[in-house]
């Protein structure tokens, strides 16, 4: 009999913290869920004011998509320059290429598409943007985002504000010796802001 009791008193304990453990674990993942998505709304926010303060559009996505998720039709310099080169601001989402001394005050800044572009649309020609930027506003942002290289291309989205002059097309060959063809928009950077690995 007390070994009975003794058994039940353990078990009862037993569930008792399994109980208390999934609780516990249960309020981590919704701490955590709720910080999430605190950070989404920030970028979102962020993103919208990007919008709003340049005037930034990313219709041009679903014009040269046609509303699909993936284009597998190259895309010809000429749909780049009716859409990037109409006196409008695009928003181009993607990630951090290279950075060159243009003069003293600028740097010209190339920016890529990523793995994680932030857009659920993706193309088969390569789209790149290179911009005039100043040193200062670089400066600041690379600071302020010590991390932007690192992840992997998980977590180094970046939405750019951009003027865009000029396109410029080229072909590069990866390690298998497969062409692609690449889209280059030229022009000035006005703003941007980090987005991480959000999808807008």
């Amino acid at each position: 009999m007390l070994n009975r009791i003794i058994w039940t008193c353990v078990a009862l304990a037993l569930v008792a913290w399994i109980a208390s453990t999934k609780i516990e674990n249960d309020r981590v993942k919704e701490e955590k869920r709720a910080e999430r998505q605190l950070i989404l709304d920030e970028i979102k926010s962020s993103v919208t004011a990007l919008k709003k303060t340049t005037g930034a559009s990313s219709n041009w996505i679903d014009s040269l998509s046609n509303g699909e998720k993936y284009r597998f039709k190259p895309i010809l310099t000429i749909d780049l320059e009716k859409e990037w080169i109409n006196g409008s601001t695009i928003l181009f989402l993607g990630a951090l290429n290279d950075i060159a001394t243009l003069d003293n005050e600028h740097y010209q800044v190339i920016f890529e598409q990523s793995l994680w572009s932030g857009f659920d649309t993706m193309f088969d020609t390569e789209l790149k943007i290179s911009l005039k930027a100043e040193k200062e506003f670089i400066d600041k942002f690379m600071s302020a985002n010590p991390n932007l290289l690192k992840d992997y291309g998980f977590n180094n989205g970046i939405a750019v504000a951009a003027q865009i002059h000029k396109i410029e097309s080229s072909q590069i060959a990866d390690e298998n010796g497969v062409i692609r063809e690449v889209k280059t928009g030229k022009g000035v950077l006005l703003d941007l802001v980090f987005i991480g690995d959000a999808l807008l």
